[in-house]
């Protein structure tokens, strides 16, 4: 999985492309979810759509956080309660740490992210998966 920050955009893929029981052959599948028209943006001294201009009227947010859980148990398990999403959404783990740069997301450094694997997964530039 990662994220294009410049287009808004949130994808996965699978890993390789023989998965176990037959395989994909040369085109794994990949989704991409791409975040159209956000939330009306506060005046808050930002260019949150990324125009160049800092708080015009009508200015809409862009994509703010992406980020995946593993499931398997500790904080960074599937959510449940609604807060759990909800935190999620916010780029923060299940145990209230946020997401940090580097290796899996937790605990890896000391600079918090906003976005999980913003990198080039072809060649591995930046953080990618």
């Amino acid at each position: 999985m990662g994220s294009d920050t410049i287009f808004g955009l949130g994808y996965t893929y699978n890993a390789d492309d023989l998965d176990e029981g037959g395989g994909y052959g040369a085109h794994p599948p990949a989704l991409g979810v791409h975040f159209v028209q956000g939330a009306l943006a506060d005046t808050d001294g930002r260019d949150n759509d990324l125009d160049g201009r800092i708080d015009e009227p009508e200015e809409r947010m862009g994509m703010t956080n992406f980020m995946l859980y593993h499931g398997g148990g500790g904080p960074r398990n599937d959510p449940g309660p609604a807060q759990e999403f909800y935190t999620y959404m916010q780029s923060i783990w299940r145990n209230g740490e946020h997401l940090t740069y580097g290796g899996g997301g937790y605990d890896a450094s000391d600079i918090p992210a906003d976005f999980m694997f913003p990198g080039d997964p072809v060649t591995n530039a930046f953080w990618s998966e």
